[in-house]
Formats: structure tokens, C-alpha cells, sequence
């Protein structure tokens, strides 16, 4: 059995010879629920945007550009960002 990183790392968590188990990091799950822009995963961004270290709307939209490049970011998911962030956009 190999732990090959932290869940906080993201990448493979678990590693066996029959049974890989695979774990997104933070920052990756902050931007595939900031790009869907759910009013029900709020909560979760905000919990997700200390984990990822989003205190601007800049880095919630870098982080969201660093994972979808090709996907326009809408004024609903900047809307968001900007929630859980604290701060005024750029």
C-alpha cells in the first residue's frame, strides 16, 4: 500500500496494484463548483477558498483559468468569486 500524497495535494491518495483511488485537490474542486456557479455549493466555495488561499476575485478567477483555461468564466460564477472572496472585483 503507498499513500502517495495528502487529500490536501490532491493526485493519487491511495495506490495499489489492482485499485488506484484518485483525490482532486482543493483548489481543483473550487474551480469546477466556482464554474458551475450553484447557488447550493456557496457554502463549500467558502470553505474550499481558505483551504485554496482565495482572499482577491483575482485569485478565484486564476485558480478557475489554472484548471478550465478554455472556459469563459460568467458574470454568475464572478458573482460568486467575489462572495467568497470578500473583496470587490478587478
Amino acid at each position: 500500500m503507498s499513500l502517495a500524497r495528502t487529500t490536501r495535494e490532491g493526485g493519487a491518495f491511495f495506490d495499489h496494484p489492482n485499485l488506484r483511488i484518485m483525490a482532486a485537490s482543493p483548489e481543483h474542486i473550487f474551480a469546477m463548483k466556482a464554474l458551475a456557479a450553484r447557488t447550493r455549493d456557496i457554502d463549500d466555495l467558502r470553505s474550499l477558498g481558505v483551504l485554496a488561499d482565495v482572499h482577491t476575485v483575482d485569485d478565484a478567477l486564476r485558480i478557475c483559468r489554472d484548471f478550465y483555461p478554455d472556459e469563459e468564466v460568467s458574470s454568475r460564477a464572478r458573482g460568486f468569486s467575489k462572495s467568497c472572496s470578500g473583496s470587490a472585483p478587478a
